[in-house]
């Protein structure tokens, strides 16, 4: 997507996770929610780690884009 000058905007739980691709041009959103709300389209990469059998939070992504949109 950045190759093809697309518009990115990223979002991970550590900014520094995502330095690799802010160097190279996309944007970082604060927030899961941010980022879904700065976009047409949405693209997920889950990862399989301890975090990701964590309860889910008190709110969902969708109620925080609710509140910023």
């Amino acid at each position: 997507m950045l190759d093809a000058r697309y518009r990115t905007t990223v979002w991970n739980r550590t900014e520094a996770k995502a330095r690799e691709v802010l160097d190279r041009g996309a944007v970082w959103a604060p927030s899961s929610a941010g980022a879904v709300a700065a976009s047409d389209v949405t693209l997920i990469w889950p990862v399989r780690n301890p975090s990701a059998t964590d309860p889910p939070p008190s709110t969902s992504v969708s109620d925080e884009v609710a509140s910023v949109t």
